[in-house]
């Protein structure tokens, strides 16, 4: 037994001989350790001497001799927690430099890496454990994941991924979720840094994905019980390209129901106006925009130039023109434009360049969107 111990106290085999002849035969001089143990006496001093560093062995006088006898084998207790204190710290400051090496290790690392069996499976999922302040991307089968990985194991990783400031966006397939008052740390929130969005019916799946920096984490089913890393950029940027058009038509369980969330990227017609006040957006808030920030938002607009749909089109003439696309559009946008325009109901589909021209826009002719609305393209001549 204190074989093992010795070494991982980085004592060596004739340190360990020496601390078990004083420990089975008591008080011993130097004389004394050399013969019993066949070994050279400035040998035995030299381990003698390591030993009464570790406050294993102390040093005694008889009739003017020096002697040597075990101190306290209570210590070894003690030189262990020791070790294992030094070995957290160094190992602390190492998981704190991994991303900094990672990103300049000059090695080739192999593309895929495969790990089979509910172990392997536990340690893939560690991987992503060992960076910190990430974003990350899951695409999860919950209950199929939580009878492959168990409760204890996901509530251990929920934990530590929190302690490193690793966020999660996460979508559920809808038809295998958990019962949250049962895992209340799979829930979402802003302490458990995850935003949760359930996929659309029906669409289904038994292996899940996670994706982080360049890698992604992929783990079967409980049945075929195997998981891998895929560490590639470019397959990861392709797989976060599927990731966000699934999550853009998922839809965010709350208390009172189920919404559906529609990202809209910001326009570039800034600022924009309600009821004569301009408005801003920071983060998920809208608040009344200051001077500062107006005058942020109207030069930000006047240095990026004019837009191309806003230009006049030099090289269009009336024959590039689409009538029945002009006649489709003007029967979906003069109803609503007689609402806000007050014309008069007697305007008619037939004649659609007489509602163009009593538009606030002159000698314009107007281009079908996707929703009902319009585009300006000024041209030269009449429309007939």
């Amino acid at each position: 037994m204190l074989s093992k111990i010795f070494e991982e106290l980085g004592l060596s085999v004739i340190t360990e001989r020496v601390f078990n002849e004083l420990l089975t035969k008591g008080t011993l001089s130097a004389r004394q350790l050399a013969d019993n143990l066949s070994i050279p006496r400035p040998s035995v001093y030299d381990h003698l001497k390591i030993l009464i560093q570790k406050d294993l062995v102390a040093e005694r006088s008889e009739d003017s001799k020096k002697a040597f006898v075990v101190a306290d084998i209570q210590n070894i207790p003690n030189l262990l927690k020791e070790k294992i204190r030094v070995l957290e710290s160094e190992k602390h400051k190492f998981e704190l430099e991994l991303p900094n090496l990672l990103k300049s290790q000059n090695f080739i690392e192999p593309q895929i890496k495969f790990y089979t069996g509910k172990e392997g499976m536990k340690q893939v999922m560690n991987h992503i454990m060992l960076n910190r302040d990430i974003e990350t991307f899951l695409f999860w089968p919950m209950s199929e994941m939580m009878e492959v990985l168990g409760p204890e194991f996901l509530k251990d990783l929920n934990e530590k991924r929190v302690k490193r400031n690793i966020s999660l966006r996460a979508i559920w397939d809808r038809s295998k979720v958990i019962d949250f008052e049962k895992y209340p740390y799979l829930k979402a929130s802003k302490e458990t840094l995850r935003e949760l969005r359930f996929s659309p019916e029906g669409m289904s799946w038994e292996m899940g994905y996670w994706m982080y920096d360049d890698k992604v984490i992929f783990l079967s089913s409980r049945k075929e019980g195997f998981g891998f890393v895929v560490h590639s950029r470019d397959f990861a940027n392709m797989m976060k390209i599927q990731f966000n058009a699934v999550w853009d038509i998922s839809e965010e369980r709350l208390e009172n129901g189920s919404v559906a969330i529609i990202d809209v990227p910001a326009g570039a017609d800034v600022p924009y106006l309600f009821r004569d006040s301009i408005f801003v957006r920071s983060g998920n808030h809208v608040h009344r925009a200051g001077g500062a920030e107006t005058r942020a938002l109207i030069e930000r607009r006047y240095l990026q130039g004019a837009r191309w749909e806003r230009q006049p089109a030099q090289e269009v003439s009336l024959r590039d023109l689409d009538e029945k696309e002009i006649l489709k559009t003007a029967k979906i946008n003069i109803p609503l434009a007689i609402d806000a325009q007050g014309f008069p109901k007697s305007i008619t589909v037939r004649r659609p360049l007489f509602f163009f021209k009593g538009l606030p826009v002159i000698k314009g002719v107007t281009v079908r969107t996707r929703s009902p609305g319009f585009y300006y393209f000024p041209v030269r001549g009449n429309l007939q």
